[in-house]
């Protein structure tokens, strides 16, 4: 994933990213710890007006001077909803990376997450060990990775990947 991302580079060949890109780790390293909600979700969204903005945020629980704190002053499921706000409003043409998303979330974020993946018209690589979670999303590929070969399938049943998969 971060090779793709560009955070490291590939061990052989080149990896050659014809889309936007947004990469969320389990760590949330793509939001600005030193600036407000309000101005990551901003840097990530400039297309949405501060009105709409505010508004995005105060449906995930973020209103007022909530939405003008400092991230680092955020719990984990609070950070990771407004990453997913920030990513689930790219554009189609972006490609979203995400590490792990679900593993901050209580149940309700867990399905409010599911469903704006569900929704997205982009495409999406994903890895997760929660197989409800896969099954939630829509995935319609699975990637299996054992060693240095990777196997594809398309899904026609709820998928079950082993620990070595990768789903799109």
């Amino acid at each position: 994933m971060k090779a793709i991302a560009g955070r490291l580079s590939p061990v052989h060949g080149n990896i050659n990213v014809r889309a936007g890109l947004c990469y969320l780790d389990q760590h949330f390293s793509l939001l600005d710890n030193t600036k407000s909600v309000l101005e990551n979700l901003a840097f990530f969204c400039p297309h949405l007006t501060e009105t709409n903005q505010r508004t995005l945020l105060a449906g995930i629980g973020l209103k007022r001077e909530k939405a003008t704190q400092a991230m680092v002053n955020l719990s984990g499921g609070e950070r990771m909803k407004v990453s997913m706000l920030a990513i689930s409003h790219q554009s189609d043409n972006t490609l979203l990376l995400l590490d792990e998303p679900n593993n901050h979330l209580d149940l309700d974020s867990r399905l409010m997450l599911a469903q704006a993946l569900r929704d997205f018209n982009g495409s999406v690589l994903v890895v997760s060990h929660d197989k409800d979670f896969i099954g939630d999303i829509g995935i319609s590929r699975v990637i299996n990775i054992e060693g240095s070969d990777a196997i594809g399938h398309a899904v026609t049943t709820p998928p079950y990947p082993s620990e070595n998969a990768a789903l799109l």
